[in-house]
């Protein structure tokens, strides 16, 4: 019990990766107690400690590996009759294919988990799940139907009194004005709403984010100095939260706010912070699942297999989406590589954005590795 407990210790305070082992050690226990003993409550522990393995694998972008964990906690969870932990499961996966762009499958989750928790008559889980529901519209582009969801989620919320989860809402109103429905200075509101119910919850990662957010629409408005203000108030949000924070897209938006100003050599040393804390997330297991770290795995993968040929005949072949994008110089640095380049300087290019940039350096890294051996 000692290792899950601090497990969870360690997984709050952004070490996610430290937790990983402790839940392992912790599961491997409670099996040994459930298999010599008959104990119904050990066997309900491994299968928490397998959700909170999840929680950590997604927390550290390992996706593919955080899905596995929540479906075999939900096996274990339906041969023991644990209605509430099935439920608590298909939301979790349902999240985990949202981040991984699989939104059908994400929202058919939504709707079985949304069912399950109506009737166990939780209506604070229900307003989450509409949330997440919410979420998933918005990705695929749905406004109005994200709308709906979130102010459902969001009256569920107000009736509870449920401060944390206003805050979480209210944020995701002001991605969807800022976002979908194109409307930055209705997200500004938004996200100072949510910005304050998170101070008023001590919510400091929460505040970050939202800090981060506002600085977005600020710059987007041409509020520069206000954007600036607000998205050092996020770095300073983000310290000592690890990956989890996500501090890549601070630095992002930095960048973009000092090049609006001008100031060309503070965007080119917030760019290159920005790069360097993702590749520093990816050196680590994080996964990319944007169209570009596909088509970098999809290359890496080539070359560890000896299909140089077959990697260059696929980047030829994206190479006008990419140009049409205005990122036609990632195919060219990426090309280079697999026709033998090794030069760090291949993510130089001013063109790329920092994970794309990452994903060069990443590729570089391994491949002249391969030649030392």
């Amino acid at each position: 019990m000692a290792h899950f407990t601090l497990a969870r210790v360690w997984k709050t305070a952004g070490g996610a990766g430290e937790a990983l082992a402790l839940l392992e050690a912790a599961r491997q226990g409670f099996e040994e107690i459930a298999t010599a003993r008959d104990n119904k409550a050990a066997e309900g522990m491994a299968s928490a400690c397998l959700t909170e393995q999840g929680d950590c694998l997604w927390l550290l972008g390992r996706l593919e590996e955080a899905a596995a964990a929540y479906q075999e906690a939900i096996g274990r969870h339906e041969q023991r009759g644990a209605k509430r932990g099935v439920a608590v499961g298909k939301g979790q996966l349902g999240s985990v294919r949202l981040d991984q762009g699989r939104h059908r499958e994400a929202l058919a989750a939504y709707e079985e988990t949304r069912s399950r928790f109506t009737r166990l008559r939780e209506d604070g889980s229900v307003a989450t799940v509409w949330h997440q529901t919410g979420k998933a519209y918005e990705k695929m582009g749905q406004g109005e139907a994200a709308e709906a969801a979130y102010r459902r989620a969001l009256a569920i919320f107000v009736r509870l009194g449920n401060d944390a989860g206003q805050a979480t809402t209210l944020g995701q109103l002001g991605n969807l004005y800022a976002s979908v429905l194109n409307r930055p200075e209705e997200a500004v509101g938004f996200y100072r709403q949510a910005a304050d119910k998170y101070i008023g919850i001590g919510d400091v990662a929460g505040e970050g984010r939202q800090r981060n957010n506002l600085a977005e629409s600020l710059r987007r408005l041409r509020r520069l100095d206000a954007a600036r203000r607000e998205i050092r108030r996020a770095m300073e949000c983000d310290k000592g939260l690890g990956h989890a924070a996500e501090p890549w897209k601070s630095w992002d938006v930095l960048a973009d706010i000092e090049t609006d100003a001008g100031n060309r050599d503070g965007a080119r040393q917030a760019k290159t912070q920005a790069r360097d804390a993702y590749l520093a997330y990816r050196r680590d297991g994080g996964e990319n699942h944007s169209g570009a770290g596909r088509l970098a795995l999809a290359v890496a993968q080539g070359l560890a297999k000896g299909q140089t040929a077959e990697a260059a005949a696929l980047l030829q072949e994206q190479l006008p989406r990419f140009e049409a994008a205005g990122f036609g110089g990632f195919i060219r640095a990426l090309q280079a590589i697999v026709a033998g380049g090794r030069e760090p300087s291949l993510a130089d290019d001013p063109e790329l954005s920092y994970s794309m940039a990452a994903e060069i350096l990443l590729l570089v890294e391994e491949e002249s590795l391969k030649g030392e051996v």
